[in-house]
């Protein structure tokens, strides 16, 4: 039987919940990081290619999954987490600077990538932070936007795009606002 970890990690003044499991359906490893009951990002490892080895057993897929729940932890305590995190939903930065997709589960409607984002600077929306989002095809050209935040800190992107293009597409976001900035790197996928 595989089980699961837990560890709270104190970083600068946030407290991040790591939280690691084996997801055999899946057949991956996968660990969320929280904040505030919030998951901020995760990072998910395939096992499928162990699997199929006789010797590989729940032992060891068990040390994979330690393994994995470590270097997650460790990247907290160094203020590196969002480096190990393959997908990130708002992780603020060593000064409080966060840029949150805030629609990160529903983006396309009828051929158009709407991207709501949320701009804040410890805790409180950012009124003015410029964001420059490139959502990059693989078969075409990068589309850019640049835009600026609203008083509530919001932002919305909108990007026409064919169906059969965003499975491939991949969204860097870069929010700046005085000295502060903060990058994402964000994949579409279908969902449901």
């Amino acid at each position: 039987m595989i089980f699961g970890f837990n560890t709270d990690v104190k970083f600068k003044g946030t407290v991040y919940h790591v939280q690691s499991e084996a997801r055999k359906h899946d057949q991956h490893l996968q660990t969320q990081v929280f904040v505030r009951g919030r998951c901020i990002g995760k990072k998910a490892t395939p096992y499928a290619e162990h699997a199929a080895n006789p010797e590989f057993s729940d032992e060891k897929m068990h040390e994979m999954l330690k393994a994995q729940h470590k270097g997650v932890v460790d990247a907290v305590r160094e203020g590196r987490v969002g480096e190990v995190l393959h997908e990130t939903y708002g992780i603020p930065t060593t000064n409080g600077f966060t840029l949150q997709w805030s629609n990160a589960h529903s983006v396309v409607q009828e051929g158009t990538v709407i991207m709501r984002f949320q701009v804040s600077l410890a805790g409180a929306p950012v009124n003015g932070a410029k964001l420059i989002s490139k959502v990059i095809f693989p078969d075409r050209e990068p589309i850019f936007t640049e835009l600026k935040s609203d008083v509530g800190g919001s932002v919305e992107a909108r990007v026409a795009a064919e169906d059969e293009a965003l499975d491939a597409a991949s969204i860097y976001v870069q929010a700046h606002y005085g000295e502060h900035t903060a990058t994402r790197k964000y994949r579409l996928r279908q969902v449901g």
